[in-house]
């Protein structure tokens, strides 16, 4: 009787501890939303998701920057690779200084367009850059730089990606 008393009181707190856990996640369900600066989470309560990480409601972990912006297909500050989604890929190690040493540095041109690597080999997101030029750049949430859009401040930048005050 005592063993079925202790197993009852188990299962019990099992079952209240998944409760609670669901209903954690429920009340910080938000929203995903896209414009063309990037990905960004809307907390539905007037916030959104910046300056580090989120676990998602799919149990995904995303990465966003003091704008607000999900970071794509780059290392983090802290030096975890999140993938071309922005999900945290686990399958690529954690950066360390010793892996900064071969890193190129500065502007970096692929397919995609223009990016600009840190000394520790991750990539600026979501933050205007001065050019050698002394122009401004700006660096979206994926990391490339925007051509002949508009900043999440508003301001524009042309077919070259400058913007000039």
């Amino acid at each position: 009787m005592v063993k079925r008393k202790l197993i009852g009181g188990v299962a019990v707190a099992a079952l209240t501890a998944t409760m609670a856990a669901a209903a954690a996640f429920s009340a910080f369900a938000g929203e995903w939303k896209h414009d063309a600066n990037g990905w960004w989470y809307d907390n539905l309560n007037g916030t959104c998701q910046a300056n580090g990480w989120f676990l998602d409601t799919t149990g995904k972990w995303y990465y966003f920057g003091h704008d607000g912006y999900m970071l794509e297909n780059t290392f983090t500050p802290d030096g975890y690779k999140v993938g071309p989604t922005g999900a945290y890929d686990a399958s690529v190690p954690k950066k360390t200084d010793d892996d900064a040493k071969d890193v190129p540095t500065g502007w970096v041109k692929d397919a995609k367009g223009w990016r600009f690597a840190n000394e520790n080999g991750t990539f600026k997101a979501n933050e205007w850059v001065i050019g050698n030029d002394g122009k401004y750049y700006y660096l979206a949430g994926n990391s490339y730089m925007l051509t002949s859009a508009y900043a999440p401040d508003g301001r524009y930048v042309d077919a070259t990606g400058a913007w000039t005050p």
